[in-house]
């Protein structure tokens, strides 16, 4: 009966079963949910033998349904059951001390390896790159080479070296791990809301998600890897605090092998994947709680900081020497915070033309601009991924591999097209204002230094532009979008207008199409980029019509990308902290703050951002800060599953193998039975995965006489001690046997298990009577996953999960009340029933 010897016949019961990542879209039938659509917004609106009122009302399809009911949920509340208390008991000082040391420990950890990930993957994208650009240039220094007719020979190598690295970049999606597509973003963001998606935190899925992003990066896709990075740092936060490292036991932080902390270190993970991103601590941080974070403990704010420092140190330590140009920017030992992608310095750039109070009108207009522009970007992608979600679900993969082959050719022949064809327009002189941005140092002590290496050089592309000039179009194409967003925050000579415009209506198609595919990508840089040229030309356009109140265009530049950003993925105090860390220069606040708040203002009125659309897209059970007015008009018995099945204090192994096998319930409440039988109230809680581990570890009776519940007995004074510990329970976190898995002897099915010391006897429960407001509240800030509805009497009548108060299932609810004419109040002021 020793739990070793039956263990390696049990699975994982919630990471082995593969789900797709929110960036693969699930296979749809929408001609089938059309239809039904259309039935039901009938019904709603009158018509087809359906109650009045509530036409605009979109009531979910059964498709809708059955994907959202595929999820399963964490449980942030503390288990407080008679055997986790008596093993509470039992701690003294000293094991709080040490776990409070094993949690900074764990967080520098954490901090540390994202930083020499992030900096080794920065390493490999810019060698790559230089390899790249050598071969696809080399074209341009044979001197017998006709102008226009050798401009093909780097225009194919283009898009055939950009084919290859994206190909290979897919590959890490469609045959290594699904889930490393896309940013992570949105993963992450479910995950800290108490939704579980399996396959998002393996160590596989950050391997994946490195590796391909450099790949993708490389490969000349507007994509950028801050949101991969992001990811990555959640997914070691969770990997060592759980003392495993691909399923192997380490024997090391098992203090932390639970829902709560799991999350909370989870958070400090992406604080510090931004950290190595941005080389803003600060930003990561508010990142963390703005963005990612739902449930926040005060203590994790200064761990979450000190791995975001720590994260941003390793990055600088990393790669102070071994990225290209790193000792050229910053002589290695300098102490100074950066990121895999800087903003560079203004502050040489807008000494003669700083912002001013004149321009704030301006920068409220281009505020305006960027949310109008974010917002549609928003709308397209939403219609974009519907039809990715029919025509290439994540089941079909080839169709997913054969789509980021397509996107990777699309992407290299509109910037060699545009290269080539703005040759008339785009050719300016590399004047000393060109110099200035592309040999000189952003570090104030070089600026006099004659001896700096050019290595910035290599942005500027010729493209068969005459000597002495140079292609502004090639050089915002023919290089990594970080490079051309650089391009137009510092480089001060004028851009045509022409190259400015094509420049970001092209890229702003190709990043709408290409988010989503199979491959690694971040929404950040391809934000960023196409707000800085949206930023740029609006700059260029002030210094025609206004001269007199228009100051440096490179600042519209950088207050275009960070409304774009912000109207894209609706964050605003975190990116305003980032950008004034990036930029090292506070006099940005202001403008930033206004251009961030009126895209988001102006974004909001098209719908939710990209992130939140992709969640709901996938019907994912996401429980938002509020609850929607309809709430306080339902009741807790209106939305309850009454098909429970309760458990007694004493049962069968026979009759709880039976009842696991039959139901797909995640817990079921223990009942006591009244003397005479029928009389059953509700005593406690007992989770699917407790069941299934008690079984497996063997805790039934040594005979087939049946025990007398212990009940309250189980305490650390009293006598009777359990058979199975919390220490066991809390080994198989995360690895639940499946109950059909569990090697059973066939006399132990006669056996009997007692619950009440595993059960948890102070779980939360809801009267049938009170109102959805109330049990929306109690989920929300406790992080529940299960809910009893009682009686008066204290019977059970049903369970709430997170999917009966979502916000679509409680406009469900109050319509289904509204169109089947249930008696209401008539409360003329609130509308109560």
């Amino acid at each position: 009966m020793a739990a070793t010897t039956r263990r390696r016949k049990t699975t994982i019961i919630d990471e082995s079963d593969k789900v797709d990542s929110m960036a693969a879209p699930a296979p749809v039938d929408l001609a089938k949910e059309r239809r039904e659509r259309h039935t039901v917004m009938m019904a709603a609106s009158g018509h087809g033998g359906g109650g009045g009122g509530g036409g605009h009302h979109h009531h979910r399809t059964d498709g809708e349904k059955a994907r959202e009911a595929a999820y399963a949920s964490y449980d942030f509340d503390v288990q407080e059951t008679s055997t986790y208390l008596m093993s509470r008991a039992t701690l003294t000082k000293t094991h709080h001390l040490r776990k409070e040391i094993f949690s900074w420990v764990l967080i520098f950890l954490s901090g540390a390896l994202t930083g020499c990930l992030a900096g080794a993957a920065d390493v490999f994208l810019a060698n790559m790159v230089i390899l790249k650009f050598d071969i696809i240039l080399l074209p341009f220094t044979d001197p017998t080479s006709d102008r226009y007719t050798g401009m093909y020979a780097p225009c194919l190598l283009f898009i055939a070296i950009n084919f290859v690295l994206v190909t290979i970049a897919s590959c890490f999606v469609v045959f290594v791990e699904p889930c490393s597509a896309g940013s992570g973003i949105p993963e992450i963001k479910t995950i800290l809301n108490g939704v579980r998606l399996p396959g998002v935190l393996r160590w596989r899925t950050m391997v994946a998600k490195l590796t391909g992003v450099v790949f993708s990066a490389a490969g000349g896709l507007p994509i950028g890897k801050e949101g991969p990075m992001i990811h990555s740092g959640s997914i070691i936060a969770a990997g060592v605090s759980q003392g495993r490292f691909f399923r192997k036991k380490l024997g090391v932080f098992e203090y932390f092998r639970n829902d709560p902390d799991k999350r909370d270190f989870i958070a400090a993970g992406a604080a510090a994947g931004v950290a190595a991103a941005f080389g803003a601590p600060i930003g990561g941080v508010l990142f963390a709680v703005e963005e990612g974070a739902s449930f926040w403990r005060q203590s994790m704010t200064w761990k979450a900081f000190f791995g975001a420092m720590v994260s941003a140190t390793f990055l600088r330590i990393f790669t102070g020497e071994l990225k290209p140009g790193g000792s050229s920017m910053q002589p290695y030992g300098i102490i100074q915070t950066a990121g895999s992608f800087e903003f560079g310095d203004f502050y040489q750039t807008n000494t003669a033309a700083p912002p001013t109070l004149m321009e704030l009108p301006l920068y409220i207009l281009l505020g305006i601009i960027s949310g109008i522009v974010s917002g549609a970007f928003c709308v397209l992608q939403k219609h974009i991924t519907i039809f990715r979600m029919k025509y290439i679900p994540g089941t079909k993969p080839l169709r997913r591999w054969l789509e980021a082959m397509f996107v990777a050719v699309l992407v290299g022949s509109c910037g060699a097209f545009f290269s080539a064809v703005m040759v008339p327009y785009a050719c300016a002189p590399i004047d000393m204002e060109v110099l200035f941005f592309n040999f000189s140092n952003t570090a104030t002590y070089q600026y006099y230094n004659a001896t700096v290496r050019p290595f910035n050089m290599a942005d500027i592309r010729t493209f068969y532009c005459e000597n002495g000039t140079y292609n502004q179009a090639a050089t915002l194409w023919f290089t990594m979008s970080e490079s051309a967003i650089l391009q137009l925050f510092h480089n001060e000579q004028n851009f045509n207008a022409i190259v400015l415009l094509c420049f970001f209506a092209v890229y702003w198609c190709l990043a709408c199409i290409t988010y989503g595919i199979a491959v690694p990508s971040g929404l950040f840089v391809p934000s960023l980029c196409t707000g800085a040229a949206l930023g740029r030309l609006y700059g260029e356009a002030l210094k025609l019509i206004l001269p007199a109140f228009a100051s440096y265009t490179g600042n519209y530049a950088l207050l275009g990308a960070a409304g774009m950003l912000s109207g894209m993925a609706r964050i605003t105090i975190s990116l305003v902290v980032i950008i004034v860390e990036t930029t090292q220069d506070i006099t940005y606040l202001l403008p930033t703050m206004i251009s961030v708040l009126f895209s988001k203002f102006i974004a909001d009125l098209f719908g939710k951002g990209l992130y939140d659309t992709h969640i709901d897209l996938k019907n994912v059970p996401m429980l938002e800060w509020e609850h929607p007015p309809e709430a306080e008009f339902v009741l807790a018995k209106h939305v309850q599953k009454t098909d429970v099945v309760v458990m007694d204090e004493v049962m069968q192994v026979a009759d709880i193998v039976k009842t696991l096998k039959s139901t797909p319930y995640g817990a079921y409440p223990v009942v006591h039975k009244g003397p005479q039988g029928d009389l059953k109230t509700f005593v406690g809680l007992i989770s699917r995965y407790q069941l299934t581990t008690l079984l497996e570890l063997g805790g039934w009776t040594k005979d087939d006489e049946k025990p007398e519940p212990a009940g309250d007995e189980f305490n650390c004074a009293g006598p009777y001690r359990p058979k199975v510990t919390e220490e066991q329970l809390r080994d198989y976190y995360n690895y639940w046997p499946k109950v059909n898995q569990i090697d059973i002897p066939f006399e132990a099915y006669t056996r009997w298990l007692d619950l009440t010391p595993y059960m948890n006897p102070a779980a939360y429960t809801v009267s049938h009577v009170a109102p959805l407001s109330r049990v929306f509240r109690i989920f929300r800030y406790l992080g529940l996953r299960h809910l009893p509805v009682l009686s008066r009497g204290g019977q059970v009548m049903g369970m709430i999960t997170r999917k009966d108060i979502t916000e679509h299932a409680i406009e469900d609810s109050y319509w289904s009340l509204q169109e089947v004419n249930l008696e209401l109040h008539d409360d003329s002021t609130s509308g109560r029933f």
